[in-house]
């Protein structure tokens, strides 16, 4: 999945130190059976989810500092929460 984010409501120097443009690549991976719900902040569909995602900044700026050709990665384990497994959830 390709990615275009720009915060561009940097409008004093507050905010302008917080500004970001970024363009790049996400990978996610993960075990649950179609698109993850933990990427938006749901409970795994089957209880558990191991997953990676992956974003490649082809360009980007943030806070002034040139980001581009980073790679970084985050390891993801999550259980779902006792409410959702007791159907309050």
């Amino acid at each position: 999945m390709n990615i275009t984010t720009t915060n561009t409501a940097a409008t004093d120097t507050a905010t302008a130190d917080a500004s970001y443009r970024l363009e790049g690549t996400m990978l996610e991976l993960c075990s649950c059976a179609v698109s993850c719900p933990c990427f938006i902040g749901e409970d795994p569909d089957r209880g558990e989810c191991f997953g990676v995602i992956t974003f490649h900044l082809e360009k980007g700026e943030a806070r002034g500092v040139d980001v581009s050709e980073l790679t970084f990665i985050k390891l993801r384990e999550r259980r779902e929460t006792p409410a959702f497994r007791h159907g309050e959830g």
